[in-house]
């Protein structure tokens, strides 16, 4: 949260808190895939990342990505169980024995790893590649900072910028397939469980075919008044969620071509969601402190 500080609750959801964990600035949080990574700039240490156990959120020893000077963009745990930490001026690799190879890119935004192993950064407002050898391959094309990447399923990379427009890329080959020219920066974008592109800022959501590279629908959030998207997250049935700057939150159904389900009309504005399956609820977090509840 703003305080600067992370919750653990139960699972019992009745407002019983775990545990709490305080930071001097706490920049993000990072599920990874055995760990949570925390971007933060403790009293102890100048900027890093801190893992913690997903089950326990036990701090771990291992890895260790701090006393840096830079401050952390992103972090990627890679398939060769590498990890990759993007700050404002470099990236850093590190392998299990916490061995750190340095290369300065200048300021990193935002890291993929290719289904061939190689790490994408969105490096200013170059891609760069760097391939399982080392080598260094830079893509041009965007004229905006690149915020976002995301890895389709035919292994195609997609880029979004400030330039307000989402590229889709032959990264191995450097080769431009597609540029999609948006109303609005995209600051939220992934691949759903179908393979589509979903690429959402402003107030639309676009909806992109992965394969064919054609935009499917758009979803407009409020044709009303002015309205920013503050998060937009899948459920596990391929419907939709978003969240905005106009206190709603709105379901938008995919066995319909995603009209329009469902409106809840919020006390504070819910600037984050997420899903728990496991009791089918949506959950989101609003600038009042509180967290909410809904039944799905």
């Amino acid at each position: 949260s703003k305080d600067n500080s992370i919750a653990i609750w139960y699972s019992t959801y009745d407002g019983t808190r775990r545990d709490r964990f305080n930071f001097y600035i706490l920049y993000d949080l990072t599920p990874l895939k055995e760990s949570i990574a925390v971007s933060s700039n403790g009293l102890k240490y100048k900027y890093g990342v801190f893992f913690y156990d997903k089950k326990t959120f036990a701090l771990l020893d291992s890895p260790v990505l701090t006393n840096y000077d830079n401050y952390p963009n992103a972090v990627l745990d890679m398939s060769n169980g590498n990890y990759a930490y993007a700050t404002n001026r470099e990236i850093l690799i590190m392998n299990a024995s916490n061995d750190v190879e340095t290369s300065v890119y200048g300021i990193v935004y935002s890291l993929a790893e290719l289904k061939t192993g190689e790490l994408v950064v969105g490096a200013n407002l170059n891609l760069k590649v760097l391939d399982t050898k080392g080598n260094l391959t830079t893509i041009y094309g965007h004229n905006g900072i690149i915020d976002l990447l995301s890895v389709l399923p035919n292994g195609f990379l997609a880029s979004a910028a400030s330039d307000k427009t989402v590229r889709v890329w032959n990264a191995t080959n450097s080769e431009l397939k597609k540029t999609f020219f948006m109303a609005n920066k995209t600051t939220h974008m992934f691949v759903s469980k179908s393979g589509d592109l979903v690429a959402a800022g402003g107030n639309q959501v676009h909806i992109i075919d992965s394969n064919d590279l054609v935009l499917k629908n758009t979803l407009t959030l409020n044709v009303a008044v002015a309205t920013l998207l503050s998060d937009i997250i899948e459920l596990p049935n391929g419907d939709l969620v978003t969240t905005s700057s106009d206190k709603k939150i709105k379901l938008w159904s995919k066995s319909a071509n995603f009209e329009l389900k469902e409106t809840i009309n919020a006390e504070y504005h819910i600037t984050k969601l997420v899903t728990i399956p496991s009791k089918n609820y949506l959950v989101g977090g609003s600038i009042s402190g509180s967290i909410y509840f809904w039944s799905l």
